[in-house]
């Protein structure tokens, strides 16, 4: 029922709402909060301001974004409009486009979805049911005022991307008739509609009169859906044949408004194919690692890796540049690597920055499997990487480096987050009980990212969100089906859905979250392998995943030949003289393939560990500046004959001891590469690990989610941010003015953009304005036109009276008011 009382504004209306729709509000909306708005009426202004508005919208679904179209034509942004009036709308323009019954939403889905945008700050009022909501029906005795009507926020339609439409129309061209008509305009049209869609889409002539000869060009461009008759002398470029013609995608208007489960599919062992591509990615993060901390890797003057430095990356890791960016990507959102300085340097330091694994690196690599994989999905969850863009070239034309600015892309975690919400929407409500380790996907992601997230959607490239999907399956948290059709099928995994629930969740539940998601983790990878098998071939298959201990002491004694869960690693003469050298002995050795061997090791390993070390070690080095000695008189008398000595500077002080001015380092990395093998050790004989120590930089830890509160516990934040606003509305003196029609720009500088806003409906109502302005002269006017277009900071309009095309510039209008 209306009143007699005036439509309470919005900021009004937020002020007597509940705690529970205000946390809903802010919830949806957390750009407006920061910092926190002091009273109800800023709160109003900022949840009205076109750039937040433009935030929102991509996270709609399609019926709310055409309720928003339907409302905005119904005049809602004007004055209030019931939702039974809202209901009729939708509906009719659905049956006069031809749409079945059953494929129209209802009148509950269609309430629901105003509650949806009143809980989103797009729409106020008061609805029928229970606190005010549209959906359902209260007890209340004495109807509210203006009970079940709304009305909409002034920037909540004019923010809809130009050209769009959400409902079908049987007297507007569909986009596919549209694109045909395009392909098909002769050169003098093309050239008709450039300069259309150069001087703002408004122009004048003669053909346009109903009357003129249909084989004209503008005629013909009028009767093809290109271009909009205003009167019979005036023309208009369509808003959606603009954006066709400079190749923007367009919502499909054929997908249906109401809401239904989307088509699924089984994705047989989808778990283990989770687990296992995580097992790989994990594996090449610590490779990288490994790689990167013993030879940083220079980079170029702007921060980047170059071709060289990503060819020897390549090369050293058994990877290719797609692979290798991946890496890179992830170990960098994680915080594991990072630009600078690393200590200690590198010996061919050049005095520039390297690239280098950071000190969170080592809690990485010491971590277990498990805690790895955690560390290296949640240290992702806000990446704007775009690794995928790396090799290809910049919009400058040059070649895209490892680490440039180019290889990100601020879309990235929007998209992600519309991937990860699609994918929650497969239940298996409508399929067969799935076996364990099976997933349920979604048959065509493109179909319900276009009903879920339409603007989103038509906004996401082929290229990006195949990019993000590839990087939600290496991380483990998704797995996608080939399709030969080329739809996009792809589910979350148990841990993606685990995942999901950690980036959803509230501060106070955070850490439980983490938890539930690294016990869903672990049970999806394989226990650890409490064993290995040696072979006769010197070969060591580890049937699972190597524990930290094995596998540390596995890559000392052995070379990793086949990786996998199941890995296999082949012992050498040269694995086990490098184990030899980093301060191991035989029997330490030895008692470690013992301890962990199933049945009995091969003679043949111990044949060759016994060669080994009976050759290895038969030289001693120590600090004074540095000694080498030897039981071997001609072992001593062999490497005086080399040219190892001249090098050195070696001077034989007795049969079995020589001595070098030479740091003991030095001397036994030269020797090593001239073939000999020397223990370093001490002055009192104790073996020595000489090796050189991992680089490692002192980098700032990752950022915090933007999207999450920094403030404590949201519930407790939320309430006070409210009472600090309630507050601020007590102690205003003033009374919140109501809603005009006329709006004097010079009164308040925020009224530019409600004249603005009072313009853009007029141009889409065909209502008379007047405006008062001043000329270029200085001089001020008056006049009553008919806003046809209003864009690129001008209007272009129509005299009533005498039909003439006006053009005014927006910073030369001072007064707007609707005529009477």
């Amino acid at each position: 029922m209306t009143s007699s009382t005036p439509f309470a504004p919005f900021s009004e209306w937020l002020s007597t709402q509940p705690v529970d729709l205000i946390a809903e509000i802010l919830a949806h909306r957390p750009d407006v909060v920061s910092p926190p708005a002091k009273t109800t009426q800023v709160l109003a202004a900022r949840l009205q301001l076109r750039a937040s508005v433009s935030r929102v919208l991509p996270k709609l679904a399609l019926l709310p974004l055409a309720c928003i179209e339907v409302a905005a034509d119904l005049g809602a942004d004007l004055a209030p409009v019931s939702a039974s009036a809202l209901i009729s709308g939708i509906n009719s323009s659905l049956a006069e486009a031809g749409v079945s019954e059953s494929l129209r939403p209802t009148s509950t889905q269609i309430r629901e979805a105003l509650d949806l945008l009143c809980s989103h700050g797009l729409v106020w009022g008061n609805g029928a049911g229970p606190h005010g909501r549209f959906v359902g029906k209260s007890n209340r005795k004495t109807p509210l005022d203006w009970e079940d009507y709304f009305c909409l926020i002034d920037e909540a339609a004019s923010t809809i991307p130009p050209g769009w439409h959400f409902l079908p129309s049987a007297s507007r061209p569909s986009i596919s008739d549209l694109k045909a008509a395009l392909a098909i305009v002769t050169p003098k049209q093309q050239r008709l509609l450039d300069t259309l869609a150069e001087s703002g889409g408004l122009g004048s002539s003669k053909d346009a009169a109903p009357d003129a000869d249909p084989s004209l060009p503008i005629p013909a461009l009028i009767n093809a859906g290109l271009l909009d008759r205003v009167d019979g002398r005036t023309v208009r470029l369509p808003a959606t044949v603009r954006a066709l013609m400079r190749g923007a995608r367009l919502h499909d208007e054929n997908v249906p408004l109401r809401p239904t489960a989307p088509e699924t599919i089984v994705i047989a062992g989808g778990d283990d194919r989770g687990s296992a591509a995580a097992w790989e990615t994990l594996r090449h993060v610590a490779d990288l690692l490994k790689q990167l901390g013993s030879h940083p890797a220079t980079t170029l003057k702007d921060g980047t890796v170059g071709v060289r430095e990503t060819r020897v990356l390549c090369e050293s890791l058994g990877l290719d540049v797609p692979e290798v960016s991946a890496t890179v990507a992830f170990a960098s959102a994680a915080g594991f690597v990072h630009v600078g300085t690393p200590h200690p340097l590198p010996a061919n330091d050049n005095g520039g920055d390297y690239f280098a694994p950071t000190l969170e690196a080592d809690g990485f690599l010491e971590a277990s499997l498990v805690d790895r994989w955690v560390c290296l999905a949640l240290g992702n969850r806000n990446s704007d990487a775009a690794p995928w863009r790396v090799d290809e070239l910049s919009p400058e034309g040059k070649r895209i480096a490892l680490l440039s600015a180019h290889s990100h892309g601020p879309a990235v975690p929007a998209i992600r987050e519309m991937v990860f919400r699609c994918c929650s929407e497969a239940t298996a409500s409508t399929t067969p009980q799935l076996k364990n380790g099976d997933v349920l996907a979604l048959a065509d992601l493109r179909a319900v990212a276009a009903a879920r997230f339409p603007i989103a959607n038509a906004r996401t490239s082929d290229e990006y969100l195949v990019g993000v999907i590839n990087q939600l399956c290496a991380l483990g948290l998704a797995v996608r089906e080939a399709d030969p059709s080329g739809r996009i099928r792809v589910g979350l995994t148990r841990a993606g859905c685990a995942f999901w629930k950690v980036h959803s969740a509230t501060a106070s539940d955070a850490d439980s979250a983490v938890e539930s998601l690294r016990g869903v983790l672990a049970e999806m990878l394989p226990p650890n392998a409490s064993y290995f098998m040696v072979q006769a071939d010197n070969t060591v298959v580890v049937p699972g995943p190597a524990s930290p201990e094995m596998e540390k002491l596995l890559s000392e004694i052995a070379v990793l030949e086949s990786p996998g869960l199941a890995s296999v690693y082949r012992i050498t003469e040269h694995s086990l003289s490098s184990a030899l050298d980093s301060g191991f002995d035989a029997r330490e050795i030895i008692d470690f393939i013992n301890r962990f061997a199933l049945g009995e090791v091969p003679q043949s390993i111990q044949y060759l560990l016994d060669d080994v070390a009976r050759r290895h070690g038969k030289l001693r080095g120590g600090p004074a500046a540095s000694f080498i000695r030897s039981d071997d008189p001609a072992l001593i008398a062999s490497l005086l004959s080399n040219s190892l000595a001249e090098q050195l500077g070696l001077r034989k002080i007795a049969d079995t001891v020589v001595i070098s001015q030479a740091p003991l380092s030095r001397v036994v990395d030269a020797a090593r590469e001239g073939g000999f093998s020397i223990i370093a050790e001490d002055a009192n004989g104790l073996v020595l690990d000489l090796s050189s120590q991992p680089s490692r930089i002192q980098a700032p830890a990752p950022a915090l989610s933007p999207t999450k509160s920094q403030h404590g516990s949201g519930t407790e934040w939320i309430n006070q941010v409210i009472e600090t606003m309630r507050a601020g509305d007590r102690a205003e003196a003033k009374t919140v003015a109501g809603r005009g029609t006329g709006i004097d720009i010079d009164d308040d500088p925020a009224s530019g953009t409600a004249a603005y806003n009072l313009l853009k409906r007029a141009s889409r109502s065909g209502q008379d304005i007047t405006i008062s302005y001043v000329d270029r002269n200085g001089q001020s006017g008056r006049r009553r036109v008919r806003p046809v277009t209003v864009s690129g900071g001008q209007v272009d309009a129509i005299d009533p009276a005498s039909g003439q095309v006006l053009r005014f510039l927006l910073h030369r209008i001072t007064e707007v008011h609707l005529a009477g």
